[in-house]
């Protein structure tokens, strides 16, 4: 239901109230095998030799939703807005005590130059805004597509000792039974300039967002028989700023716009659980994402060079290769410090050329391919150092005569006849 009225000659009101029901059903029924008695009949009864476990299925699931929802604007002399909202859900795939939740906002918006005469028909500041707004957002992403998944059903095993017997196990990928809604709060302050007839914009966003109860997937002990759970776990806060400066140097027939732009953000875990400061997102036995209190998120922890006290990187003096730590250590953060981008557009008669760039710093990756390449001698730097091998920068050795010491390497030669993966 929308409302659109004049309250006033100065005050306006748009407003919306509405429901949202959604009830989602699928059912499948799978048979399977090999061969058919009679060719082009395509019924079960025809397979000659069926199959179960692998090519049966049996079931069905229903999930529904159910929301009330409302928004309202309040405007005064086109100058200035106020916006509230506010939304409760209900869902059916959550525990009865936390499958209700609501979450509302609050947002207001000054436009200076609408409100005072001196800035009107400015030749200089054209356009002026300023806007700060408080937003809070629940959901159950990452829950929301399973339609059981605080109590899962059993599911028909494949392989070893199972074979084609119809056998039934619980899923290894398991959702905590009292996982609770994903709550996001949101603080944020704009500015927005026009300046000489909008041939320089200036576009400025400050904002600081705090998550509590995350859904996460973390890996569990292999002993417990389940490769992961999802439940909530801890609190997130990202703070970030964004910066955006335009300006138009020439305008007519043949027109270029420009555009520079800075943006950074930082997102710290607060918490992780009370049993735990840090969580196993995903890993090999290389490396993984994890999530740990006091640092970035993303963060690539990983098996890394074992060094000395000077930084300085271990070898092995009977093979020359360098030595690695026993544990994961930090490796680096995902996300860059900051982020510059650059655009041009060029336009003449309904032609138009843009060109984007970007610069990004600060970060850290990890290239599964690269490793892959390196071990097997598929790099560049296996065919320039494949034979001879080489002396491995800035690396030590131990001291056979003072255990503990380190003697700096530079004539123990790393590859060669025997290069490895790093």
């Amino acid at each position: 239901v929308n409302f659109d009225y004049d309250l006033t000659e100065s005050v306006s009101l748009a407003a919306n109230v509405g429901l949202n029901v959604q009830d989602i059903y699928g059912k499948v029924n799978t048979v399977g095998g090999a061969e058919l008695n009679f060719p082009g009949f395509y019924n079960y009864t025809n397979v000659s030799e069926p199959s179960l476990a692998n090519q049966l299925a049996n079931n069905w699931n229903r999930r529904r939703s159910f929301s009330l929802f409302a928004n309202v604007d309040l405007g005064y002399k086109e100058y200035l807005n106020l916006n509230l909202t506010g939304r409760n859900d209900w869902v059916s795939n959550l525990n009865p005590d936390n499958r209700s939740f609501f979450y509302p906002s609050v947002g207001l918006a000054f436009v200076p130059t609408k409100a005072f005469e001196g800035l009107q028909n400015n030749d200089v500041i054209n356009y002026a805004k300023l806007a700060a707004s408080w937003v809070r957002n629940g959901n159950n992403r990452d829950v929301n597509s399973i339609a059981y998944a605080i109590d899962p059903i059993v599911v028909s095993p494949a392989g070893f000792p199972f074979g084609d017997l119809a056998s039934f196990v619980y899923p290894s990928a398991v959702t905590a039974q009292d996982v609770r809604p994903e709550f996001v709060t949101s603080l944020e302050f704009g500015l927005q300039l026009g300046l000489f007839k909008d041939r320089l914009t200036f576009d400025a966003q400050y904002y600081r967002n705090l998550t509590t109860d995350l859904i996460t997937d973390s890996t569990t002990s292999s002993a417990s028989g389940i490769s992961r759970r999802r439940t909530n776990i801890g609190e997130m806060e990202t703070t970030g700023l964004n910066l955006d400066l335009g300006f138009t140097p020439i305008k007519g027939d043949f027109t270029w716009d420009a555009k520079l732009n800075f943006s950074t953000y930082k997102a710290v875990v607060n918490k992780v659980s009370d049993d735990s400061d840090e969580v196993n997102l995903q890993s090999t036995t290389l490396v993984g994402v994890f999530a740990e209190e006091g640092e970035e998120f993303p963060l690539i922890k990983g098996i890394g060079y074992a060094r000395d006290d000077q930084g300085r990187v271990i070898i092995d003096a009977a093979t020359g290769n360098p030595t690695y730590t026993s544990e994961f250590i930090k490796l680096g953060k995902v996300n860059p410090d900051y982020i510059l981008g650059f655009t041009n557009s060029f336009s003449y008669k309904g032609l138009k050329l843009t060109a984007v760039c970007d610069y990004r710093t600060g970060h850290k990756y990890y290239s599964e391919a690269r490793y892959q390449l390196a071990w097997t001698g598929n790099l560049i730097e296996s065919a320039e150092n494949g034979r001879s091998g080489f002396i491995f920068p800035n690396s030590v050795y131990e001291d056979p005569l003072n255990p503990g010491t380190f003697i700096e390497n530079t004539n123990i030669v790393t590859g060669g006849n025997s290069y490895q993966a790093y």
